[in-house]
């Protein structure tokens, strides 16, 4: 030859059966002379007592993520009545006397508050994080409803200048009408 050794070509196969042990098989593509070791797992298959811990475990953790998820979605629900608070007293369209301005300023200010403190608390009851929505939703309800009465009181005020009419249920505009 040249003097240039040539290197060998070796193919190498590896597996693994149902007890962890290893099987290897080095083959020479040459000669295909090929050479079997097989390694044997310590750790064998895991017991039945093993596997169930292991199910338990995973039924276990699949309610408390349920748990986790249903936080969350609250979580969530409550951020965005907050966000949705915060653009309806921020609009300049939005009329408030100074009294309910500053109540409904404080709403806002406690809810954003407990959302910084408790939006990571997983371990906060479901019950609690629900109370705090409803409340939060009665008050936003409340503060719509005196948002309307100023927007009224203001047309009643200037019937020369049109503003927008806030929504209303029909028994709200027949309601209003009687005072007139």
């Amino acid at each position: 030859g040249n003097g240039i050794e040539l290197v060998p070509k070796i193919k190498v196969e590896l597996a693994m059966d149902e007890f962890y042990a290893i099987s290897v098989k080095a083959t020479d593509m040459a000669s295909n002379k090929t050479v079997d070791a097989k390694f044997d797992s310590k750790y064998g298959k895991p017991s039945q007592d093993k596997i169930d811990k292991m199910l338990e475990d995973a039924k276990k953790n699949a309610a408390k993520d349920e748990e986790i998820r249903n936080k969350a979605q609250l979580y969530s629900t409550m951020s965005a009545a907050v966000d949705q608070l915060d653009k309806l007293l921020a609009a300049p369209t939005t009329k408030l006397s100074s009294d309910d301005k500053t109540h409904a300023d404080a709403v806002l200010q406690t809810s954003k508050e407990w959302m910084a403190e408790n939006r990571n608390n997983w371990a906060l009851d479901v019950a609690v994080i629900e109370n705090k929505i409803n409340s939060l939703k009665e008050e936003m309800e409340k503060i719509y409803r005196q948002i309307e009465a100023a927007m009224a009181a203001e047309k009643a005020a200037a019937p020369g200048e049109p503003v927008p009419e806030p929504e209303m249920k029909a028994e709200d505009k027949q309601a209003g009408r009687e005072t007139l």
